[in-house]
Parts: structure tokens; sequence; C-alpha cells
């Protein structure tokens, strides 16, 4: 048989020795060179140049200093963070790119030297904890490549993970990436399996960092993974595992062999089980009877340092960079800044004027217990007041210009009235009243921002639940209240709740008002509208896959009630609207037990 052209398409010849010439083969794939060493700085070079020609020194100086953040960000999460995705870049590639950003955000104009205004580690500090966010290289770098062990686990019928699976192996558990002898393998997977075994990443990428949330049963392992509390089952159980005939049995397999149903031990292990040991195993069907198997729901992966359970490059990028190296005590004061409503030159200046101790010498804990606008009004002006001053502290330096204090006040309330007109919570406001007295024009608006929302009726032929949840930080509970299309209450619930968390308790608000329901005489009869003013909980009750699998046995309850239901529509509604709700919510944390009624 004459190999020298090959058929691929019917009509058309393709020479094979044109295809296996490397001469003629491409050099680069999807922006990736094919056969580059990514140990060399040579390699990189591409990627350096445009970091140049992006960050060049004339745009800085059309850019505040807050600007060129963003600018150096949004060039990073084009450029080299792309090859980065592939390759673990050399430690003198790192220092050359942030040596170009320290100039750009310095100003730096050729050759010229200036100080720096800030160290600059403290910039790539993350926003919450004081810095002003730049993108740390070598943490994203690492969090990037440590993202093929969740694409590993993941992406279980692509083509790439089944090379890589036959080329090395899979780990200790089928879903996990092979970490052993890897002296044969490619520089570009050596590089990415090194991170992973490197120890700031194994820390938040190992098998413990894992749970499976049950759906078919039909990948999770019955006695290797963590599908059920904290740990595997062989873990809780070392004893009794040695004894287990078939160590990787799947939970679908292990439920529907007829051994397990019947409880014929000896053909489950390998001897007959003494008293004590047949007592953990009964204990082990008690608790994992109550998992239910959903036949049309695959098995998911969860990743527990997010609360969804989705891997996020973000989120571990944030954990390699705190990893327990800021204190909590960081957290409000920063975190207070950059969640402000106002410009971000404004807030860039405001941590620099601002340490950690000027929120309390300010009174800045004597708003939190007010109204929401009274409480913004109040952060914002505070802000105002800061850039008022900075400013006024600029004229009097380089122009020997001095600013009475009325005139400062004046311009305090101007920038604050600009500012806060610019926010939704602030939808009316009376100017008049403002230069007279910011905070009652304050709590004038969000009096007259109440008058607009109030409970609208459901139609006929529908009942309407609202719901709410609340949580301090010692006690939690839930409440809600049926009504009627014409507004008559028809059943209600408050009572507390398990865990003292408020997005857990809005969501057993809403497991509860589904559960009185369905017990009602008037499900199947009619439709259900479940208001809430969570849009957190609301979104996981309608979206399977973003759902925290710490909860699942809550979700799974819900789901068995909402089946009962002729039809129900989650809504999502202010907090003004759901007064009552909030009120039996407050109510049922101080209780004892839930309390239910129905008439």
């Amino acid at each position: 048989m004459d190999l020298s052209d090959v058929r691929f398409v019917k009509g058309t010849r393709f020479p094979l020795s044109r295809l296996l010439d490397k001469s003629n083969s491409p050099s680069d794939y999807l922006g990736i060179p094919l056969s580059a060493d990514p140990r060399r700085v040579a390699t990189w070079d591409p990627v350096i140049e445009k970091c140049k020609v992006k960050l060049a020194s004339w745009k800085s100086r059309a850019l505040s200093f807050a600007g060129r953040v963003v600018l150096i960000n949004s060039v990073l999460s084009t450029l080299p963070l792309y090859y980065m995705s592939i390759f673990s870049a050399p430690k003198a590639v790192i220092s050359k790119i942030d040596y170009i950003k320290r100039g750009f955000l310095r100003g730096v104009e050729g050759n010229k030297r200036r100080l720096s205004r800030v160290n600059w580690g403290r910039l790539c500090i993350p926003k919450k904890h004081g810095g002003a966010g730049v993108i740390n290289l070598r943490v994203k770098n690492k969090a990037l490549l440590a993202k093929w062990g969740w694409r590993y686990a993941t992406e279980r019928n692509a083509l790439w993970r089944s090379i890589i699976c036959h080329k090395y192996g899979s780990g200790e558990l089928p879903w996990m990436v092979n970490l052993g002898n890897i002296k044969d393998a490619s520089i570009t997977w050596k590089g990415i399996i090194s991170n992973l075994q490197s120890e700031e990443t194994e820390k938040w990428m190992c098998g413990n960092s894992f749970r499976w949330q049950v759906g078919d049963g039909k990948i999770v392992l019955f006695w290797e993974d963590v599908w059920y509390g904290d740990k595997a089952l062989r873990s809780r159980y070392p004893r009794l595992y040695r004894l287990v005939s078939r160590k990787f049995i799947s939970v679908d397999e292990m439920f529907s062999a007829d051994e397990w149903l019947s409880q014929d031990l000896p053909a489950l292990f390998n001897r007959q089980l003494l008293d004590r040991e047949r007592v953990i195993v009964h204990r082990i069907k008690g608790e994992v009877d109550r998992i239910k198997i959903i036949s049309y729901v695959p098995d998911r992966i969860l990743w527990v340092h997010e609360n969804d359970g989705i891997f996020k490059v973000k989120k571990l990028s944030e954990l390699l960079m705190c990893n327990g190296n800021f204190e909590d005590a960081d957290l409000f004061c920063y975190d207070k800044i950059w969640r402000l409503k106002i410009p971000p030159k404004k807030k860039m200046r405001t941590i620099c004027l601002c340490p950690a101790f000027s929120w309390d010498v300010f009174g800045m804990h004597s708003a939190d217990g007010g109204k929401v606008s009274t409480v913004v009004a109040w952060h914002v002006s505070f802000a105002a007041a800061l850039w008022s001053l900075w400013l006024a502290r600029n004229e009097f330096v380089f122009r020997d210009k001095g600013t009475i204090i009325k005139d400062i006040i004046l311009f305090v309330k101007m920038r604050a009235f600009a500012w806060c007109k610019a926010l939704k919570v602030f939808e009316v406001l009376d100017e008049k009243r403002w230069w007279d007295s910011p905070g009652d024009a304050a709590i004038s608006s969000e009096a007259n921002r109440i008058l607009k929302t109030v409970w609208q009726p459901p139609k006929f032929g529908q009942m309407k639940f609202n719901v709410d949840g609340s949580a301090t930080k010692d006690v939690a509970g839930c409440g809600g209240v049926l009504r009627t299309a014409e507004g008559y209450v028809v059943a209600m619930f408050f009572g507390p709740v398990a865990e003292i968390n408020s997005d857990f308790a809005e969501l057993s608000a809403i497991k509860k008002a589904l559960e009185v329901f369905s017990e009602s005489l008037w499900c199947g009869k009619v439709d259900l509208i479940l208001e809430s003013d969570s849009t957190v909980a609301l979104n996981w009750v309608q979206n399977y896959y973003v759902r925290p699998w710490r909860w699942g046995s809550t979700f799974q309850q819900f789901d068995e009630d909402a089946l009962k239901i002729r039809e129900v529509k989650y809504v999502f509604t202010p907090r003004l609207s759901n007064g009552m709700a909030d009120y039996l919510a407050k109510l049922g944390s101080r209780r004892a037990v839930m309390f239910a009624a129905c008439w």
C-alpha cells in the first residue's frame, strides 16, 4: 500500500510528506508557540514587548493613579495571563513585567528615576486588605495553572483529558491528576504538576478541598470519595474499610445492590463481620439512606473554598495572597472604603488619608444602626470631607492659598450631594433641605421611598407567600406569611433555624414555606407566588448548579415539596414590602421551637 498520498476528503489528495515535514508545520496554535521552551526568557519576549507598547509612558500622564491601576490590570488580563494559563513563568520574566508596571504607575519616562509613593508589595495586596488590587503575576500564574487540576476532574469526556490519562494515568482517585513520577512528562505538563505539588497550591487544591454532590451516583465512589460528611467513609471507618471486597464501587451500584438492600453482609466483605462491625455497618446504612439518588442529575464535584462549589481563579488568587498573612481587624476599615459609592480616584486618596483608627475617631460606627439612606449618606459625606481637606491642603502647600472652614464645609456638602444623587437609594433627594441639614434630607428620602413601595396582592387563582430570614451574631430565625388574592392572611410560621447564617436563614424560610403550603388544603388548587428579599437564596432555588454543597439535604427536601405544588413562581421583593415576614423572622429567632399554623 502506497502511503505517499492520503485521501482526507472525497476527490481531494494531500501529500503525507508535507504533513510530516516540520518545516511546513505551524509554529503557533491559538497564540501559543508549539515548540517553545517556557523556561527560556526569550520565549516570553513577545509578551514583554506588548506590555511595553500598551503601558507607554505618555498614557500615564493622562491618567490618575486609580486610572493607571485599572489600565495595568486590564492589560495584564489579556497579555501575559494567556501564556501563564499554560506555562509556568520564570522569575526573570515576572520581574521584567513588574518593572514595566512599576514604571508606568509612577509615571517614569525613559531612563528617569522617580521615588515610589507606596511599596510595590503593598499595592499588590487585595483591596479589602488595604492594597490597590494590582494583579500579582506570580500568584495569578499559580492559580491559572492550578485550574488544570479542576478541569481534569470536571471535563471527563474532553479529548485532552483522555490523552493525559492514557499517557500519565490518574491519581489516587479516578478524578485526580497523577502527581507521581513525571520525569518523562513534557515541559508544559511538568510545570502544571510541579505547581499542584507546591506547598502553597497543595493547601487549597488537595483532596480535602473537594466534595461530591450526589446526583445519579454513577461517578461518586461509595468508600473512596467525600460525599457524606466531611471525610470519606474509608477514613471514618478504616478497620471496616480493610474488609470491603469492592473498594471502588460507586454510590449507585452500592444503593442498587441486592446485598446492600437485604444486608447480606458476607457478600460485601471478605469475611464474616463481628457484632461490633455489624453495628457500624447498620449505622452507615442508616446515615447514607437519607441521600436520595436523582437519576436525571449527574454527580457534581465541588470546591469547598467557594460558596457555589465552582473553582474560580480569582478566589484561589485571594487565598494564595492572604494565606493567613492579614488579620481580620484590617478588614473593617479598607473594605468599607472600597465599597463607598464614590469615584475610584477619591477612594485611592481616602485610603492614603484614612488610617485604620480614623473610622472610630470620626464616629463611623455611629451610623451603622441607622436607616440605609442615612448610613450611605454618612459614608459618602465622610469620603467627601477627606477629599475636600486634601484639596485644601494642596492649595495651601503648593499655591500658598488658604481656605476658610465655611468654604470647606460648603465644598463637602456640594460633593457629597453630587455623589449621593448618582445612587439609586436617593431617588428622591430634596436639594434645598440638603443644604440646611443633610441628615434630615437623607431621612426624608428614605421616607419618600417607603411610600412608593407597598405589598401587591396576587391575581385571582394565586396565593402569595412572603418569607424572610434573620441572623445576628448569636441567633437566627425565619418567618413567613401566606395571603390570598383578597389580602387575607391564611397561614404563617416563625421559628429558629439550625445554623446561624443569614443566607441559610433565608433558604430555611423558603423551604418551610413550601412545606407549609404543600401540606395545606390549597395545594394543587391554586398557584403559589413565593416572594423573598434575598437574591442569593432565590438564585440557589432556581439554579441547581450554583447551590452550596453543605446544604444539600435542605435542597433535597425543598425539591420534594416543590414537586407537590401545581406551579411555583419565585419573585424578588424589596424589604420595604416584606415587613410582616421580616418581623416574624426576627420574632422566630427568639423562639426555641418552630411555630406554624394554617386556617
